[in-house]
């Protein structure tokens, strides 16, 4: 075999190995891609079955409060009035 036959065997052989590298780096991406598009999708999906119920309790303690700080009002309201009634009543 020749000089140049050798040097075109390693080239080939070369090139093959780059086509190679490239297929198996090109699929490692592709694969990288579609675990980190699926765990995204898996996070987001956990987040928000863990911050449904809290939004929920959260919107309860909100409007619960609200009702007793509405109730609380009114009693006094109702106290100044009573207040009021019997002030000039005396």
């Amino acid at each position: 075999m020749s000089s140049e036959a050798v040097e075109a065997l390693k080239e080939e052989i070369w090139r093959r190995a780059r086509e190679k590298a490239d297929k198996i780096l090109s699929q490692a991406r592709n694969e990288a891609e579609r675990i980190l598009r699926n765990a995204r999708a898996e996070a987001e999906t956990l987040l928000k079955n863990r911050i449904e119920p809290e939004k929920l309790l959260i919107r309860r303690r909100i409007i619960g409060r609200a009702v007793m700080d509405g109730r609380r009002l009114l009693i006094l309201a109702k106290n100044d009035l009573i207040n009021e009634v019997f002030s000039r009543a005396v």
